[in-house]
Order: structure tokens, then C-alpha cells, then sequence
């Protein structure tokens, strides 16, 4: 896909191969950590998140990013489409968020609470949009962020709080598909 996007004219169809490579890349990660372990069907998730949040401040330099996570096991089939709404909400916030902010900061804390877990997402930027509706926005992102968070049985809000904050409430139960 890199070499198809440095050799496409296209801005746009670069873009579509660039972010194509990035879920891949996602999911990649999310198997290499499957596989560093001794249990076949489960992730650590907080080494997951460590990884994920430091290939961001290499391509990003001036990105502080931080990761504040218990340590957290978490089933293959909860962990894969998790790793894809992060990647995605990250990307999108890369993108967006920061035009003008002077220390851009992107944060990740996930933590169990008595529902399951929270995952919160970060940034201090310049907040969302007025109206802004993550299922209404028409968006490929939201759309497959709506979709995967549909598939884990996650809830997600969002506000603003000095930035955009999204906040994923998961259980760790691997979900039958239908």
C-alpha cells in the first residue's frame, strides 16, 4: 500500500491507500502482541496501547502522547475491533484537532470500572464541532467507529473538555455474531 500511494498521482486515492495501510497496521500490532503471548485468544492490551501511542510520537514529533492503563487482558474478539475505534479516533484527531494548538497533547486511559471498562481518548485541540453527531456525521470514520462499537456491545459518548474526550464503556465478553 506504500508503494502504491507514492505512486499514485491521486491526493485523495493516496489518502484511501494511506489509511488503509493504517488499519492494517492496527490490527497487525494487535496481532503481533496475540502473539508474544502465551494465551492464544488473548491480548495484553496495555502493551497494545503503549505501542500504539508511541508509533504516534514518531510520527508526530511535536504530539505529546500519553498512556495511563491498568494492566488489562483482553479477549482477541474484543481487543481487534477496540484497537480499530482508537485507531481510528486517533487518526481523525491527528487530522483535526490540532490547527493552531501550540502543545498538542493525545492521551489514552483505560481503566475497569463495575460495568466492564472505560476507555477514554483525549486531546486538548479545539474541541468538536457545534452539533457534532459521531452517528449522523456521514463520515467513512464515524461510520466504522459507530460500527465496531456496535459490535463489541461498547457505549461511546463525547463532549468537549478543553478538547474532544470519547469515552468507550466495554465489557470483555466476546460477543456472537449474528
Amino acid at each position: 500500500m506504500s508503494l502504491q500511494s507514492r505512486a499514485v498521482e491521486d491526493t485523495e486515492v493516496a489518502e484511501v491507500l494511506n489509511e488503509s495501510k493504517r488499519r492494517v497496521e492496527a490490527i497487525a500490532l494487535i496481532h503481533q502482541k496475540l502473539y508474544q503471548e502465551d494465551k492464544i485468544n488473548q491480548v495484553d492490551f496495555k502493551s497494545y496501547l503503549e505501542d500504539f501511542m508511541n508509533s504516534q510520537q514518531l510520527m508526530a514529533t511535536h504530539l505529546k502522547c500519553k498512556v495511563d492503563s491498568e494492566e488489562t487482558t483482553l479477549n482477541l474478539d474484543i481487543a481487534v475491533p477496540l484497537g480499530l475505534i482508537i485507531s481510528e479516533l486517533i487518526t481523525n484527531i491527528v487530522k483535526h484537532a490540532f490547527d493552531g494548538v501550540v502543545n498538542p497533547e493525545l492521551s489514552v486511559k483505560l481503566k475497569s470500572v463495575a460495568e466492564g471498562y472505560e476507555l477514554v481518548v483525549k486531546d486538548n485541540g479545539v474541541g468538536l464541532p457545534k452539533g457534532f453527531d459521531l452517528m449522523n456525521s456521514g463520515s467513512l470514520v464515524t461510520e466504522i467507529i459507530t460500527a465496531l462499537t456496535e459490535q463489541i456491545s461498547a457505549e461511546i459518548t463525547y463532549y468537549n473538555n478543553n478538547g474532544a474526550e470519547f469515552k468507550i464503556l466495554f465489557q470483555d465478553i466476546p460477543v456472537e455474531l449474528v
